[in-house]
């Protein structure tokens, strides 16, 4: 009775493993255009993907950051894309919005883990939502790669994590140290005309 059950089990487990590897489909990389958008080769023909929820922001980082991911899929050994269930099939540019695993890992959280993107464009409850914004809070804890952006802000995840970064701090020291340039040119100019304007009423009054 004992080997029955046992044999149930391992049957049952099985079969919930190879369940949810369906809904992952193996493809093969046939070009990378950036961190977030690429070409692929799937069962059905060649397609451009989007990483879903990916915002890498355009700042200084983006030769980086692309050159990370592309560097990433270019090398892998195994490349799986995997559909949300509660996720539109594509956006406005016909490119189809999924996950992409690398051998395994989710490149969503390597990017995210790095400070190389940020959650953004989430319209449903999608599936890895709560986990990327807990490792996008991690990243903003260590001022990670494009938490040192000047004004950047959470679009979706709001941590409520109050974002310190390097860039910001040296802008607005910049921006003390232009102010004060100027106030010293500003009293130096009116200086000059007070005393000019001296200099003409006395000779006028010496004339009298």
């Amino acid at each position: 009775m004992k080997k029955t059950l046992l044999i149930i089990l391992t049957f049952l487990m099985c079969t919930s493993f190879v369940k949810a590897d369906e809904t992952r489909e193996a493809v093969s990389l046939v070009s990378c255009d950036s961190a977030v958008s690429m070409w692929v080769k799937t069962s059905t023909g060649i397609k451009r993907i989007r990483l879903l929820m990916m915002d890498t922001s355009d700042g200084i980082l983006n030769k980086e950051i692309n050159d990370y991911a592309c560097s990433i899929v270019k090398n892998a050994q195994s490349l799986e894309i995997e559909k949300d269930e509660l996720s539109e099939e594509k956006n406005k540019y016909n490119e189809y919005l999924v996950y992409l695993y690398v051998d395994g890992t989710l490149l969503q959280e390597s990017l995210i883990s790095k400070g190389y993107a940020q959650v953004n464009y989430v319209y449903n409850d999608y599936k890895w939502s709560n986990k990327l914004c807990e490792l996008q809070a991690g990243a903003i804890n260590k001022n990670l790669g494009i938490w040192n952006y000047a004004d950047i802000k959470e679009e979706y995840c709001q941590s409520g994590i109050e974002i310190k970064n390097e860039t910001k701090k040296e802008e607005k020291s910049e921006e003390k140290s232009y102010d004060y340039e100027y106030l010293k040119k500003m009293v130096l100019i009116n200086s000059i005309i007070v005393v000019f304007l001296l200099v003409v009423m006395k000779r006028k009054k010496d004339e009298k």
